[in-house]
């Protein structure tokens, strides 16, 4: 039995120093690209790019009835994304519709 729990604990150990080893290659991975796009350009964004979204489109959708979900469906992406989008664009949301701000 005291095998096993020495066993046990050993084990957690090693595991939990891989997760830190992970950790800190990942961080020290992300650090090192973030300074090769800066080298290269101060225009570029670190991370995902952008989804083109049809706002037109989507004020439209929302406007005839269609649900957030719905919207969200169509055009594959969040629903809170959507939202920042329009507000980013300068619009706001009464009673269900979309109008400019």
């Amino acid at each position: 039995m005291i095998n096993y729990v020495i066993f046990k604990n050993i084990l957690s150990h090693v595991a939990e120093w891989k997760r830190v080893e992970i950790l800190e290659n990942t961080q020290r991975g992300r650090e090192e690209l973030k300074r090769k796009i800066e080298a290269v350009t101060m225009d570029k964004r670190f991370g995902r790019t952008a989804k083109k979204i049809n706002l037109r489109s989507v004020i439209d959708m929302k406007n005839k009835g269609m649900t957030w979900a719905n919207i969200s469906d169509y055009v594959t992406v969040s629903v809170p994304t959507i939202q920042r989008r329009l507000k980013d664009a300068g619009y706001a949301f009464e009673s269900g519709r979309v109008v400019k701000a």
